[in-house]
């Protein structure tokens, strides 16, 4: 008798602790309902959890709702504007190149007296993000554009007229042009990627800010990405970025003596100054061994780490006021750095123009 009212209680115990989980399952709508089924089948991260309970209440908001929530310091709104964003429209996973990045601002809301951010105003505040990031993102000119991910960062300005502001890096790139990853050649570690018939204008935007793409500094950071998608470990299924920020920066001649930089040149000159083949292996090979090594981790997982190289060219105006006007043109590079975590969600991301 003993051991059949043993067996009892614990059949008792498993269909109360079963129940007990449905039901709490069953207490939250839509997004929150599949990430509680999702915890059934994988453990789920901190991070993605508070965005799924961020995404059900901007869902409740959206319905006529009331949503209640503690206020949070602009640090922790910054953080859930831009994972949020991260999460649901990012594709860091697609191979892209012709990556490009793109700066807008949104006002921040008002805070209270301890200078946080009120909760309704943090909803509120994130869909007035996605649509001027939608907005910007559909007037890029891409053959088929991918919004890679977004970087965030709170304005301060100084003047009690204007209002604190959002400001919002968006990377995004093209996947028509895919290379494949072809392999660079073996020696030395980093590869010898430009051949003699390769020559590239530095890197051109016209006063319009239309961007050239098939440039130097775009080559090269195409050649980057190769050697970064040949050697990073391989990726989940579903994965997004945390906290992306510019690691380390260098530029042409101002912070840097090996990459490209070149003084007084006319807007002629700067519009038709090309780099060859021998120049762009060794400007290569140098921005290759300031920014990797050749046992380093790419694109770790769970912690902080090395996420990729970007190479932009910058013009600069050196006499203002006198002709004929004389520009400083060169190269710079950033090495970012972002946390990846693996994600349980396959609802996200989604395409932030559709």
């Amino acid at each position: 008798m003993r051991k059949i009212s043993k067996t009892m209680v614990a059949a008792v115990i498993i269909v109360v602790t079963v129940a007990a989980f449905i039901v709490g399952c069953k207490k939250e709508e839509s997004t929150q309902t599949k990430a509680c089924v999702a915890q059934t089948e994988q453990s789920m991260s901190s991070e993605e959890q508070k965005v799924l309970d961020f995404l059900a209440d901007l869902s409740s908001l959206k319905q006529g709702e009331k949503t209640e929530g503690e206020a949070v310091t602009l640090e922790e709104a910054r953080w859930q504007w831009e994972t949020t964003l991260n999460y649901c429209h990012g594709f860091p996973m697609f191979n892209l190149i012709n990556l490009r990045q793109d700066t807008l601002f949104v006002a921040m809301p008002k805070t209270d007296g301890d200078g946080n951010v009120i909760y309704e105003d943090l909803l509120t505040t994130y869909n007035s993000i996605v649509d001027a990031v939608r907005e910007k993102f559909r007037s890029i000119e891409m053959e088929v554009k991918t919004l890679q991910f977004v970087m965030m960062t709170i304005n301060k300005v100084p003047s009690k007229n204007e209002s604190d502001s959002v400001r919002i890096i968006i990377n995004s790139g093209d996947r028509t042009s895919d290379p494949g990853n072809p392999d660079p050649h073996p020696y030395p570690w980093y590869g010898i990627p430009f051949s003699e018939s390769d020559c590239y204008i530095w890197e051109f935007i016209n006063e319009h800010g239309i961007f050239i793409y098939n440039t130097a500094a775009n080559q090269l950071q195409i050649h980057i990405k190769e050697y970064d998608d040949n050697h990073a470990i391989a990726f989940p299924p579903y994965y997004f970025i945390v906290n992306p920020y510019i690691f380390t920066s260098y530029q042409g001649g101002i912070n840097s003596d090996w990459l490209f930089n070149e003084d007084d040149v006319t807007e002629n000159e700067a519009e038709n100054y090309f780099l060859c083949y021998e120049y762009l292996n060794e400007e290569y090979a140098q921005i290759m061994q300031h920014t990797h090594s050749q046992y380093m981790e790419i694109r770790p997982y769970g912690h902080d780490g090395y996420f990729q190289t970007m190479v932009f060219g910058k013009k600069r105006l050196n006499n203002p006021g006198f002709l004929p006007e004389l520009f400083n043109i060169s190269h710079v590079v950033q090495e970012w750095h972002a946390t990846i975590l693996e994600s349980v969600n396959t609802n996200y991301p989604v395409p932030i123009d559709e």
